[in-house]
């Protein structure tokens, strides 16, 4: 079988099978089965979409936790700013809500989390 050169950059040599090798995103999305992430606060229980958008990553990487937020609640926005007047929500917990979301929807830990690390003493067995 003749090989050709591929138009991305002249560089690689490919077969005719090569789209065999093609790793399908559209099965891997359509296989996995997530469920959205919920979690309560002020007494309501707020959900996060199953699968976390790209922009969503992106503004969560660049430490931007209200606009995180804003777009993970997309419609709930509105009600959740709305408590924030009148109900305390402190940073460390919407980080380690944001944290935990990011770890069970894409098993990744984010670093430099803002949850305490456990610490166990000299005498404490772990």
């Amino acid at each position: 079988m003749a090989s050709r050169v591929a138009e991305t950059n002249g560089l690689d040599v490919h077969e005719a099978d090569d789209d065999l090798d093609v790793f399908d995103a559209d099965a891997l999305l359509a296989e996995t089965d997530l469920k959205p992430f919920r979690w309560r606060w002020a007494g309501e229980v707020w959900t996060f979409p199953a699968r976390m958008g790209i922009k969503v990553v992106d503004v969560i990487e660049g430490g931007e936790t209200m606009p995180a937020l804003r777009m993970l609640l997309g419609d709930q926005w509105a009600r959740f700013d709305e408590l924030l007047e009148t109900v305390d929500l402190d940073v460390p917990t919407l980080k380690a809500v944001i944290d935990t979301y990011v770890e069970k929807q894409s098993g990744v830990k984010l670093p430099n989390s803002g949850r305490p690390t456990p610490s166990y003493g000299r005498g404490r067995p772990r």
